[in-house]
This record gives structure tokens, C-alpha cells and sequence, in this order.
């Protein structure tokens, strides 16, 4: 299973890109679990998954988030402004994939 958590200043945004994703991952043959948190609930985490998507708005968190997140195995990343405004859960999704994929679960 992939577990893909997306983080944004309050979580009302990506909680819409959320539902895009689960769409998206519909047509995938592995199960993707996906969450999205404001950036505040994310030290609350009770896992570790497989990779952190930011919200365009955070992306100045990115290397703090980074630092604390792939010592433990977790890919970090920040979703593009264009995929983030457009609710292109499916880009989001297949780019999410490709992170993991690439650089190993």
C-alpha cells in the first residue's frame, strides 16, 4: 500500500486535491491511501508515510519538513502552483507516484 499525506496552510484547499487523487487512484492496481492535514497536525502523525505532498502556499517549509521526514523513509515534495490551482488530482497523483517509485519505498 502507498500512503500519501498532503499538507496545507488550514487543510480545506488540499482536502479538495485529496478527492481528486482518490479518483485518480481508482485506476491504479495497488491501494493509495490519501490524507490531507493542515501543516499544523503534521508533528501528530502516528506513521510515517511514504511521501509528503506540500500545498504551493508551504512551500517554504519544504527543507524543514524534508529534514525531519526522509531520515524516516518518507519522500517530501511540493505540488506545482499550476497542478494545485487546476485540482489536477490525477498530475498530482502520477508525479506523487513517480517520486516514490524513483527513489524506492
Amino acid at each position: 500500500m502507498i500512503e500519501i499525506v498532503l499538507i496545507c496552510a488550514a487543510g480545506l484547499s488540499t482536502s479538495m486535491l485529496m478527492d481528486e487523487m482518490k479518483e485518480a487512484a481508482l485506476g491504479y492496481d495497488e491501494q493509495i491511501e490519501i490524507n490531507a492535514i493542515p501543516e499544523g497536525k503534521l508533528g501528530g502523525l502516528s506513521y510515517v508515510p511514504d511521501l509528503i505532498l506540500l500545498g504551493p502556499q508551504i512551500s517554504y517549509r519544504l527543507n524543514d519538513i524534508k529534514n525531519k521526514y526522509e531520515p524516516k523513509g518518507c519522500k517530501v515534495d511540493v505540488v506545482s502552483y499550476a497542478d494545485y490551482g487546476m485540482m489536477n488530482g490525477k498530475a498530482v497523483l502520477e508525479k506523487g507516484i513517480k517520486i516514490i517509485n524513483k527513489e524506492g519505498k
